[in-house]
């Protein structure tokens, strides 16, 4: 092992001889030739890795299917009788339920203006002004664009 202490200022200098020669340059690009998002299917022991690569590319990669997995079961554990699990049970439907909320959360301040989105917007504004007038009209002061509505 070298001692590569009076070259670096790592706070432990043996960290060089476990990292060995390391280019992040040639070492990303060598990497994204094999990566789909950040798990990188090449290296991943698969029954068909053919198979696995067709489906993250063409059905949905891991974060839609870790997606749907979770609406899913939000769905399922919502209509469980929860009244004879254990706290840590129910501790753990509890931290699940936190996180899949936080997912969604962030999930809809991230979504994109779209044609459609907007299409939906004029819907439900049109909505609101049958149905709450007074409301609608607040929002008129928030939005004066949309005294141009028809």
């Amino acid at each position: 092992m070298a001692d590569n202490s009076s070259s670096t200022n790592l706070p432990f200098p043996w960290m060089l001889d476990t990292i060995g020669t390391f280019n992040p340059v040639t070492s990303w690009l060598k990497g994204a030739m094999s990566q789909v998002g950040f798990i990188n299917i090449e290296n991943m022991s698969s029954a068909d890795s053919d198979l696995e690569k067709e489906i993250i590319s063409e059905v949905g990669g891991y974060g839609r299917q870790l997606g749907r997995i979770t609406e899913v079961l939000q769905a399922v554990c919502s209509h469980l009788d929860k009244t004879d699990w254990a706290s840590d049970e129910q501790q753990a439907l509890k931290d699940f339920t936190s996180m899949a909320d936080e997912i969604k959360a962030r999930k809809s301040k991230n979504q994109p203006v779209t044609k459609e989105t907007i299409d939906q917007l004029v819907i439900e504004l049109r909505g609101l002004r049958e149905e709450n007038r007074m409301f609608y009209n607040l929002v008129l002061q928030r939005l004066p664009v949309l005294e141009r509505l028809p």
